[in-house]
């Protein structure tokens, strides 16, 4: 028996529920300062990109009203004479949105190379940093409410696989959220994904009935990325035996991991409320006997999360690190070296964090009283 064939994405499926928590943020801006009533959309030219073009180039005929959105393509020059094409690709695509009920404000090319040019080794991690300021920037510049970007549930599911076999826990295989809201203070943009629940077949298949057309990046058939791998040698065969659900059973997992990972964050912030002192300057100070700490990774947790919210450097900090530190704290580990220049004084009961003067210090320790 043949298979049903995929049903186009529901707009209000997509949307409503990142809608509704975004909107009361959306009016709030609005009120303050006008021109907030649109959207930036990132879009490479793939498929995944130009199906959420096209929901929001159909937006009135789910919604009633339109809503004002850019496009905004980031040119890396990763990719040689593909990168031009896939620029000229979503610079010409105005001709065919134009046949669409709510058509884009604006389409636009941002420059996404860093001062020096690229660097030699992997262009993953950096060019997503870039990306996202390009987006950023951008959107600020144009007083938008949010940026949104085409994540599906394959991209949920290929996150899950890599953050694993790079040993990350359980925060670390939350990977992809739907809705991230900048943080207090920030003038950074929220960032919406509003097609995670929806698979990267189920798309293409939606953009063939309308007759959208969109751009293959050849270099996904490359195996020498890691994401690649898991795409083409791990995950394909998983869908192959056990269908769609496999994606789905993965995506799930990181939906779990996100609602634990919020709880442990929550029960880590009341320890450190407990534990923290009066604070002078940089220097932060612990009494560890005000909290009931009885198991070390408790204590590493709360490492880490005290080095993300001072904002500290942590690029050397591997979760492996941030157990021994603990251990050490607790008195249940040997006093060792720790990198970028850091100072961690314990005195009984009592620890203080003193950040390096100078985040170029090539070695860190540790004393103790």
């Amino acid at each position: 028996m043949n298979s049903p064939a995929p049903k186009a994405p529901d707009l209000k499926d997509c949307f409503h529920r990142v809608w509704k928590r975004l909107s009361a943020r959306l009016k709030r801006k609005q009120a303050k300062k006008a021109g907030t009533s649109s959207t930036v959309i990132a879009v490479s030219g793939g498929a995944d990109s130009m199906a959420l073009a096209l929901l929001f180039a159909q937006w009135p005929q789910a919604w009633g009203q339109p809503w004002g959105w850019h496009l905004a393509f980031v040119q890396h020059h990763l990719r040689g004479s593909e990168s031009l094409r896939d620029e000229a690709f979503v610079c010409d695509s105005h001709r065919l949105w134009q046949t669409f009920p709510n058509p884009p404000q604006s389409i636009v090319v941002l420059q996404g190379v860093p001062p020096g040019g690229w660097r030699v080794g992997a262009f993953e991690g950096p060019a997503r940093t870039i990306r996202y300021q390009a987006l950023q920037e951008f959107g600020r510049d144009l007083s938008a409410g949010a940026i949104v970007t085409a994540h599906t549930l394959d991209d949920q599911a290929e996150t899950v696989l890599l953050r694993l076999m790079r040993g990350a826990g359980i925060s670390g295989i939350g990977s992809i959220h739907p809705l991230v809201n900048p943080k207090l203070g920030s003038e950074n943009l929220p960032i919406v994904r509003p097609l995670l629940n929806h698979r990267r077949d189920d798309l293409r298949q939606w953009l063939t009935e309308q007759k959208v057309p969109w751009m293959e990046d050849t270099s996904n058939q490359l195996l020498d990325p890691d994401r690649n791998y898991l795409r083409h040698l791990v995950l394909d065969p998983l869908v192959r035996r056990w269908g769609a659900r496999a994606g789905r059973f993965l995506a799930r997992l990181a939906n779990q991991s996100r609602v634990l990972q919020h709880e442990m964050a929550r029960k880590t912030d009341q320890l450190i409320g407990e534990m923290e002192l009066p604070r002078a300057g940089k220097r932060v100070v612990w009494q560890l006997a005000k909290a009931k700490i009885k198991r070390n990774d408790e204590l590493a947790n709360c490492l880490y999360r005290l080095w993300q919210r001072e904002g500290w450097p942590a690029r050397e900090w591997s979760a492996v690190r941030f157990r021994r530190l603990a251990r050490f704290i607790r008195g249940r580990g040997p006093l060792e070296d720790l990198p970028a220049g850091w100072r961690v004084h314990l005195d009984g009961y009592v620890v203080r964090f003193d950040p390096p003067a100078e985040w170029n210090c090539k070695v860190g320790f540790l004393e103790q009283a």
